[in-house]
């Protein structure tokens, strides 16, 4: 019983004043995701301010910045930033599905650039986590629960559904229209399926559509705006949980997934393992 309650991730509850434990109540699968996000910007704020790696060069750091494609979407970001020939080093952006922020802090630890502004959207319950989480650091930030207009080009959108499904927002929203509706650079972040239109359970219990690849790169291409594309085959396959097969005699066919980053507005030659929509 002892060890399974030091691999746990929970809270004990004690009598006021008392040191011996009247329960454990373990956290949800959700919470989970929330504490290594907090985890991660903690660590990224220490780079930031210590110039200590300790933290971020931890293995499970790494790999939580690995499901949260934190490098890849920076890149995107720094390749489409709009002032990049008048202030290179000046970033505006707009995240939709934030989160806790950690792309956000990522931003800030990134170095290359200076961010002007930050938007960040989402639903009311995650402003005041995000507040918490960065509310004093001195850079400002806005946090807004809808949907920017249109013709906010002085600013990167970025539309991060990889990292809203974590919490369990935005499953219904269609994040591809969202994107074509946008007339400034863009960065989508959207799970794919690498064959049919699919929908999948995530392991927090969140049923999730995954437009099927081939559909979402024919909608860009025709879009008339010029997209480039990076499919990530296989990307963080173990967030959906597996199908069961109808029958027991019948083996399970798994639709394989990814994560499909196409950005619009890149500066030519900029993202070298981007193709063409």
């Amino acid at each position: 019983m002892q060890s399974d309650l030091r691999r746990a991730v929970g809270r004990l509850v004690f009598a006021r004043n008392s040191t011996v434990a009247l329960n454990f109540m373990p956290l949800k699968d959700f919470h989970l995701d929330v504490a290594q996000d907090a985890s991660l910007i903690m660590a990224l704020r220490s780079l930031r301010e210590t110039g200590s790696r300790a933290l971020v060069d931890r293995l499970r750091i790494g790999q939580w910045m690995d499901r949260l494609a934190l490098r890849e979407l920076t890149e995107a970001i720094q390749a489409v930033n709009p002032t990049r020939s008048d202030d290179p080093a000046s970033l505006s952006v707009i995240e939709v599905g934030a989160g806790s922020g950690p792309l956000f802090e990522y931003l800030k630890s990134a170095g290359e650039t200076e961010l002007s502004s930050y938007t960040a959207i989402g639903p009311a319950c995650e402003g005041r986590r995000f507040e918490v989480l960065h509310g004093s650091d001195t850079l400002t930030f806005d946090y807004a629960e809808t949907l920017p207009a249109p013709s906010a080009a002085s600013s990167v959108l970025v539309l991060n559904q990889n990292q809203a499904i974590r919490y369990g927002h935005g499953c219904d929203l269609d994040w591809l229209s969202a994107a074509l509706a946008a007339s400034g650079p863009v960065v989508l972040a959207l799970r794919v399926s690498l064959g049919d239109d699919a929908k999948r359970l995530t392991v927090n219990g969140h049923p999730v559509p995954l437009p099927a690849f081939e559909a979402v790169r024919r909608a860009l291409r025709e879009s008339g705006r010029s997209w480039r594309l990076r499919p990530i085959p296989g990307f963080d396959a173990d967030f959906f949980l597996p199908e069961q097969a109808a029958t027991p005699e019948l083996s399970s066919v798994q639709p394989e997934t990814g994560l499909l980053l196409a950005v619009a507005g890149a500066a030519a030659g900029s993202l070298p393992d981007y193709a063409e929509a």
